[in-house]
């Protein structure tokens, strides 16, 4: 329960874009006031002094401009949204509003904007904080500055390879957190025996009565100690990333001495309104298909977009293929069977960040091209185990891909769709 909390918690925290702000903003109330005390106690040289009147406008400027910089923050955010929604996917948008260069932004700007403004309040006659005005105007600078920051930040990283390479980054991390590599010799889980059948026991069926959420992620450990202390084998009827509506079937439980209600149940899941990248390693895949396969589109037709969306997919297959999927049955300490779960097995990366792709990119030679070099890779790479998945999608792209006068071409083998010949030339002088 606590790891879930925490997530939940770590979550609010991230995908809050007022929070930062208020914080900076107290902050700078807190320090607006000290700074005044101090002014009040300092005797300020002749050349860092301000007039009653000089000070009052330079006030009343940094306020409006700090007022007018923030509405133009907010818009060019909202115009960075539409424009990731409409070239990328609209599922990118769940990385923006956890951006925090844009939380930082805000925040400076905030600050600036409440320090000015509580300062000009406190002007009286005879009485000019010298000190706290030159703070304000370093706050306005820095405001400016933090602004600037920010427009290279979004320029740079609304370019799709950019926001790919963020995707690929997360979805690294969620493959290494929920699986472990080919050749740990502790597995997280045993296969399932004779001992451990279950269908002859009697069953609970837990069922879901909240709003329609998405299941975002497991607390295992938290799921096999309940299953522990009823003494039963908890079976999940959903997998991460499913939508889970009212009147769901969440688990089956067998041979449990006592009930296990839904409260306790869901303690153990991350609900949510979309999919998570931290605990779906699945949704990274989806995200860059999605990307993909948006290029691919008529009203696109980018092809080079989707060869760059392959690169970074060959990246997590690459990494996937080396990892211990799809192992479900999770034990206790005694070695008895206490969780069975729904996980991504290998054909299941391979499939979803294939076979979108082969379809809509079938007639573009560059992504055919790609494709095969990415399978093809994969292939001299993976354990024999796990070849004839590959091998199907090659069989299926050989059979799909373009049948015309450049069909030769298109399943030829380049990992950068069209690139250098791969074989070497060798000058005559050296026959």
């Amino acid at each position: 329960m606590r790891r879930v909390l925490r997530f939940r918690a770590a979550e609010w925290w991230r995908t809050n874009l007022w929070l930062i702000p208020l914080l900076c903003s107290v902050l700078a109330a807190i320090l607006e006031r000290n700074m005044v005390r101090l002014d009040q106690s300092l005797q300020v040289p002749e050349a860092l002094s301000f007039s009653e009147g000089s000070s009052l406008q330079l006030l009343a400027v940094g306020v409006g401009a700090m007022i007018s910089l923030l509405g133009i923050v907010f818009a060019f955010f909202v115009l960075v949204l539409q424009a990731a929604t409409g070239q990328l996917s609209p599922r990118i948008l769940s990385i923006w509003y956890r951006d925090r260069p844009l939380k930082a932004t805000l925040g400076i700007i905030a600050a600036a904007l409440v320090y000015n403004f509580l300062l000009m309040t406190r002007q009286r006659a005879g009485f000019v904080p010298n000190l706290s005005i030159l703070v304000g105007a370093l706050l306005v600078v820095a405001s400016i500055v933090a602004f600037l920051g920010f427009l290279q930040h979004v320029v740079r990283n609304l370019r799709p390879v950019a926001m790919a390479d963020i995707i690929t980054d997360k979805g690294l991390q969620a493959i290494q957190q929920q699986s472990r590599p080919w050749n740990d010799k502790a597995p997280v889980s045993t296969p399932i025996t004779a001992d451990d059948e279950v269908v002859r026991l009697p069953s609970q069926v837990v069922t879901y009565s909240g709003p329609g959420r998405v299941l975002g992620g497991l607390d295992t450990e938290g799921l096999v100690a309940d299953a522990r202390r009823a003494d039963c084998i908890l079976v999940l009827s959903v997998a991460v990333g499913d939508y889970v509506h009212p009147g769901t079937p969440l688990a089956r439980v067998y041979g449990a001495r006592a009930s296990l209600s839904e409260k306790t149940l869901l303690r153990r899941l991350v609900l949510g309104r979309e999919r998570q990248l931290k605990l779906d390693p699945l949704f990274s895949l989806r995200l860059l298909v999605d990307i993909a396969i948006r290029a691919l589109s008529p009203s696109i037709n980018d092809p080079t977009t989707a060869v760059e969306m392959l690169d970074r997919l060959g990246t997590l297959l690459h990494m996937a293929a080396h990892r211990h999927l799809g192992m479900g049955a999770l034990r206790d300490e005694n070695g008895h069977l206490r969780l069975l779960l729904l996980e991504p097995r290998w054909e299941d990366f391979v499939t979803l960040g294939v076979t979108e792709i082969r379809h809509y990119g079938q007639d573009a030679p560059q992504v055919t091209r790609r494709l095969h070099a990415l399978l093809r890779d994969l292939e001299e790479e993976v354990p024999p185990e796990r070849r004839p998945a590959l091998e199907h999608e090659l069989e299926l792209l050989a059979g799909s891909a373009n049948t015309g006068e450049d069909a030769d071409l298109s399943r030829e083998e380049d990992p950068q769709g069209f690139g250098p010949s791969r074989s070497p030339s060798v000058p005559p002088s050296l026959h």
